[in-house]
C-alpha cells in the first residue's frame, strides 16, 4: 500500500464535510455525471439485523486516473476540474475544488474507490484508494495493475462502518431520495437525456413526476457602452405531483447546479426553480458566484425569476382556493343555509365568499384545519362582515396565530359556552386590570390631582366596589341604609352625606368634605352585609382621630334597630394614604376576624383600616394568574388613562 497526506488543517477538513447523508450521495453523482457516466447506481447492502451495512456508488464514467492521484486527492481545495471548462465528453462540470468526494464520511467512516481507467498506452488498469476515519489526512492507495481491455471503465465508491447517528437514516426512505434527486437533477438529467441514475434498484424517471413546467428565457438589458454580447437565462419552473422541499438551483447552461437555496414564498408548493445560463457557468470558473446580487446581471436575473415565481404560485393559490370554495359552499361550516333572504344578505354572502376566498389564497395550509377550526373561523367572518368590519383584519389575525390544539380546544370550550360569553369574561379582566393601574395613578401621582380626584373619584368608584372584594360588586344601594347612616354623621364630624357631587358645584377642593359609599348585599335569606367605606383624601394621613371616628360610627349605626342585629352584617373600610406611629402601633396587635382593626365578638361588625397601596397591590396579586395566563400587558400608563376617558368620560373634567 502507497500513501499520501492531504494538504490542509484537519479542522478545516471536519468542518467541511459535516453535510447530511442525502447531500453526500448528491455529490458522489455529481462526481460520475462529470466524469461522464451514462449509468449511475446506488446500492444499499444490509446486515442480518437489518441495519445499513454498506452503500455503494458505482458508474461507467472515465475513471480516475494513477497519474492524477496525488493532485486529486493529495490536495483539498484542488481538481483538475478547476482547468477545464468541460468534461472530455463536452458536459459542463458541476464540481471544480474537488471537496464533494470527502463527503462520503457523513455516510460512514470507511471508503473504498475502486477505479478503472483508459491509459495513454491504450491498456487499462484498475487501483483502489481508501480514506478511514481513524485518520481523515491520510489518503492509501494500490498498486495499479493491469485489467482486461474488455472490463468497463469507472468507479465504484464503497461506503463502510456505517454511521447510524448521523441521519443515515434518511437514505433508506425511498420516496424522501427519490424527491431530493429528482428535484436537485432535473434540469441536468432533462438535457442529457443519456444519463441513467437507478437509486437502490429503482431508476429515477424525472417525467412521471411533474405536474407542470413553465419555461422563459429573459435577457439581460445591456446599458450602453457595455459589451454588446447577449446574455440569456433560461427560467425553468417546475411543480411536482409529490411533495417537494421548494428550492432555486443557480445552474449553468445545461442544468449542472451550481447553488442551491430554498425558495421561501412557495412554501406551500411543491416546487423547484431553475436559473440556468452559461453566464453562471463563467461565473463559477472566475469565483464570483458568491457575489450574488453584487453582480448586476446576476441580480437582473434574480428580479426577473421573483417576478415569475409570484405570478405562477399566485396561479396556483387561486386555482387551490377556488378548489376550497367550492368544498366550503357544500360543507358544513359554510355559515349560510339556503337561499338570501334579501338584497343585504346577497351583498353580505359575496363579501363572506371574496374574503373566505383569500384567507385560502393566503393561507393554503387552512383547507387542512378539522372541521370545528373551520366552522369557528368562518362563523366569525360573517359575524364580522355583518357587525363590525373594522374589527376583521385583528380577529382573523389572533385565530391564524392559535396552534391546532388551541384551535381544538377553543371548539371544545364553545360546546359549553358562547363566544360572546369568552369575550366578555376576558374583558372583565382587561378592564379590571387597567383600572388598577389607573387607580395606583390617582392616588399616588400627579395626574390624581389633576383630575380632582375628591370629586370624581368617588364617583368612579361607585362602579368598581370589585376592589374591596368580589361580591361587593353585586350590590345596590339602599334608602333605609342611607338613612341609617345620614343618622349619625356626627360622629364623623360631618354635616351631610355627599353621594353625588355636582362638579360644578364649587372649584375649591378644601369646600368638599370626604366621602362616603355604601351599598347592601343579600348574604342569604332574608340576611344582609351592609358594605360602609369612609374615603379620606387621598393624601390624608390616618390618626388615632380617624380611628375613634370610624368606631363609633360603626358601634352606633350597628345598633339602630331599623336593621336588626340578627340579620345584618357590618363592613367598614377606612382609608388612607398613609398612617401615623399610633395607628402604626394599633394594628400590629390584629383582631381574629375579617377586620384588621376591630371584630366583634358575634362576627356582625367588622373594621379594615388600610393604605391605598396595600389595597392596589391585593388586586395586583389576585389577578396576577389570570393576567399571567391572558399573556396581558400594560406597556404604558396612558393605556390606563385612555381607559378612564372612555368609560367614564361624564365623571372627569374636560382637561
Amino acid at each position: 500500500m502507497n500513501s499520501l497526506n492531504i494538504k490542509m488543517t484537519s479542522e478545516l477538513l471536519s468542518r467541511d464535510i459535516k453535510e447530511s447523508p442525502k447531500a453526500a450521495i448528491k455529490e458522489l453523482i455529481w462526481n460520475s455525471c462529470d466524469a461522464d457516466s451514462t449509468l449511475i447506481e446506488i446500492k444499499l447492502t444490509f446486515n442480518k439485523f437489518e441495519g445499513l451495512e454498506s452503500v455503494l456508488v458505482a458508474d461507467n464514467g472515465h475513471g480516475i486516473n494513477y497519474e492524477d492521484l496525488d493532485e486529486l486527492f493529495g490536495a483539498y481545495g484542488f481538481s483538475n476540474k478547476t482547468y477545464g471548462k468541460k468534461s472530455p465528453n463536452g458536459r459542463v462540470y458541476h464540481g471544480k475544488l474537488g471537496q464533494g468526494r470527502y463527503q462520503s464520511f457523513c455516510i460512514g467512516n470507511e471508503i473504498e474507490w475502486k477505479s478503472t481507467y483508459s491509459a495513454d498506452d491504450g491498456k487499462k488498469y484498475e487501483f483502489y484508494i481508501y480514506f478511514t476515519d481513524t485518520d481523515k489526512m491520510r489518503v492509501e492507495y494500490s498498486d495499479k495493475s493491469v485489467v482486461s481491455n474488455d472490463k468497463e471503465c469507472g468507479v465504484e465508491v464503497t461506503i463502510k462502518n456505517i454511521d447510524s447517528g448521523n441521519k443515515t437514516g434518511e437514505l433508506l426512505d425511498h420516496t424522501l431520495m427519490e424527491t431530493e434527486l429528482v428535484s436537485s437533477f432535473a434540469p441536468y438529467l432533462l438535457a442529457y437525456s443519456n444519463i441513467k441514475v437507478i437509486y437502490h434498484g429503482v431508476p429515477l424517471n424525472i417525467e412521471k413526476h411533474i405536474q407542470e413546467t413553465v419555461e422563459k428565457e429573459v435577457e439581460y438589458e445591456q446599458e450602453e457602452g457595455q459589451n454588446e454580447d447577449q446574455v440569456k437565462a433560461d427560467i425553468k419552473l417546475i411543480s411536482w405531483k409529490q411533495k417537494t422541499p421548494p428550492k432555486k438551483y443557480i445552474c449553468g447552461e445545461n442544468g449542472t447546479v451550481i447553488d442551491e437555496e430554498p425558495l421561501q414564498k412557495s412554501k406551500n408548493h411543491p416546487i423547484s426553480m431553475y436559473l440556468m445560463s452559461s453566464y453562471y457557468d463563467q461565473m463559477k470558473l472566475d469565483g464570483k458566484v458568491n457575489l450574488g446580487n453584487l453582480d448586476p446581471v446576476y441580480a437582473f436575473f434574480e428580479d426577473k425569476s421573483a417576478s415569475i415565481l409570484e405570478d405562477f404560485i399566485g396561479g396556483k393559490n387561486d386555482e387551490l382556493a377556488a378548489e376550497e370554495m367550492k368544498k366550503i359552499r357544500n360543507g358544513k361550516a359554510y355559515p349560510y343555509v339556503g337561499d338570501p333572504i334579501d338584497e343585504v344578505e346577497v351583498v353580505e354572502r359575496q363579501v363572506f365568499d371574496m374574503l373566505a376566498l383569500e384567507i385560502n389564497k393566503v393561507v393554503p395550509e387552512f383547507k387542512k384545519s378539522n372541521a370545528p377550526t373551520k366552522k369557528l373561523t368562518y362563523r366569525l367572518i360573517k359575524e364580522a362582515v355583518k357587525t363590525n368590519p373594522d374589527s376583521l383584519s385583528k380577529i382573523l389575525t389572533e385565530v391564524f396565530d392559535l396552534s391546532q390544539e388551541e384551535q381544538d380546544d377553543l371548539a371544545r370550550l364553545l360546546d359549553y359556552t358562547t363566544l360572546p360569553s369568552i369575550i366578555n369574561t376576558s374583558k372583565i379582566i382587561s378592564d379590571r386590570l387597567l383600572f388598577i393601574n389607573a387607580l395606583e395613578q390617582m392616588v399616588y401621582t400627579e395626574i390624581g390631582k389633576k383630575i380632582k380626584e375628591r370629586v370624581h373619584f368617588h364617583k368612579i368608584l361607585l362602579h368598581e366596589l370589585w376592589v374591596f372584594g368580589e361580591k361587593y360588586n353585586l350590590g345596590a344601594s339602599d334608602i333605609s341604609l342611607k338613612n341609617v347612616l345620614k343618622a349619625y354623621l356626627f360622629h364623623l364630624e360631618r354635616e351631610k352625606l355627599v353621594p353625588e357631587i355636582d362638579v360644578k358645584a364649587s372649584e375649591d377642593m378644601s369646600l368638599i368634605p370626604d366621602l362616603m359609599l355604601w351599598n347592601q348585599y343579600p348574604i342569604q335569606d332574608e340576611q344582609y352585609e351592609n358594605l360602609v367605606i369612609e374615603l379620606k383624601r387621598p393624601t390624608k394621613k390616618l390618626t388615632s382621630k380617624e380611628l375613634q371616628q370610624i368606631k363609633s360610627y360603626a358601634f352606633a349605626i350597628a345598633k339602630d334597630d331599623r336593621f336588626p342585629k340578627e340579620n345584618t352584617k357590618w363592613t367598614f373600610f377606612l382609608l388612607g394614604q398613609t398612617f401615623d406611629d399610633y395607628v402604626t402601633q394599633e394594628l400590629k396587635d390584629k383582631k381574629n376576624g375579617r377586620g384588621n382593626f376591630y371584630n366583634s365578638d358575634d362576627g356582625q361588625i367588622s373594621i379594615s383600616v388600610l393604605k391605598w397601596n396595600t389595597l392596589i397591590h391585593q388586586n395586583k396579586m389576585k389577578y396576577q394568574f389570570l393576567k399571567e395566563k391572558l399573556n396581558y400587558s400594560i406597556d404604558s400608563n396612558e393605556k390606563s388613562l385612555e381607559y378612564l376617558k372612555e368609560k367614564y368620560s361624564e365623571f372627569l373634567p374636560e382637561e
